[in-house]
C-alpha cells in the first residue's frame, strides 16, 4: 500500500466511499464521527458499536471488520477530506452507556493517545443541520475544492503568507501518523 499524503489521498480506493459516507452524515447530522463512518462503510455493525458503548466489548478495533492498517488509512483520509471541507475538528469523550460510574471507552487495544484521539475526533460542519446553505457554508456534494474559488477567499484575501505554515502543519501531521502507523504494525505483529 502506498503511503497516504495530502498530494495523493484523493486517488486512494477508499476515498470515494469515504466521501459518500461523509456527505450523507453531514446532510443528516451536521457532523462526522469516525464510528459512524465505519458503520456507514459497513466495516462496523451498529450492534457491535452499541455493545462497545455498553462496555460489553473491551475496545472498538476488536469488532471493526478490517485490519488496523485499513482503519488507520480510512481515519487519515477522513481527516484530510474534512480539512478540505473546512470542517471543524472536535475531540469527543466517549463514556460507557451504563448506570452508575461511566468509565471512558477505549478504541484501541494499546490505548495509544494518538490512535484514541483519531477515533474520538469528530468533524463538525460550520453550517448547522437543517439550516439553508449560506455563502461560506459547506454545501454537501460540492466537496471538491478545485471547482471554483473558495467563498471565504474574497473576505480574507489570498492568504499566501500562510502557505509555509500550512506546509509545516502538514509535515507535523505526516510525522504523527508515521508514529501511529509503525506502532499499530508493531502491535499487529506481536499478537
Amino acid at each position: 500500500m502506498k503511503k497516504i499524503t495530502v498530494a495523493n489521498y484523493k486517488q486512494d480506493a477508499y476515498y470515494a466511499p469515504i466521501v459518500r459516507a461523509v456527505e450523507n452524515l453531514l446532510r443528516e447530522k451536521g457532523s462526522v464521527a469516525p464510528v459512524e463512518l465505519f458503520i456507514r462503510m459497513d466495516l462496523l455493525s451498529p450492534e457491535s458499536a452499541e455493545d462497545w458503548r455498553r462496555g460489553r466489548i473491551s475496545y472498538l478495533e476488536r469488532v471493526i471488520r478490517c485490519n488496523l492498517g485499513k482503519a488507520s488509512r480510512i481515519l487519515r483520509i477522513l481527516r484530510m477530506h474534512a480539512h478540505d471541507l473546512d470542517l471543524k475538528p472536535s475531540l469527543t469523550v466517549y463514556k460507557r452507556w451504563t448506570k452508575g460510574s461511566r468509565p471512558l471507552l477505549r478504541f484501541s487495544k494499546t490505548g495509544d493517545r494518538n490512535i484514541e484521539e483519531a477515533y474520538a475526533r469528530h468533524f463538525v460542519s460550520p453550517r448547522k443541520k437543517g439550516c439553508p446553505s449560506k455563502e461560506g457554508a459547506i454545501e454537501v456534494g460540492k466537496s471538491s475544492p478545485i471547482s471554483g474559488r473558495r467563498p471565504w477567499m474574497k473576505h480574507v484575501g489570498k492568504l499566501k503568507d500562510l502557505h509555509k505554515e500550512t506546509q509545516r502543519i502538514n509535515r507535523v501531521i505526516e510525522e504523527a501518523f508515521e508514529v501511529v502507523g509503525s506502532e499499530m504494525w508493531a502491535s499487529e505483529t506481536s499478537d
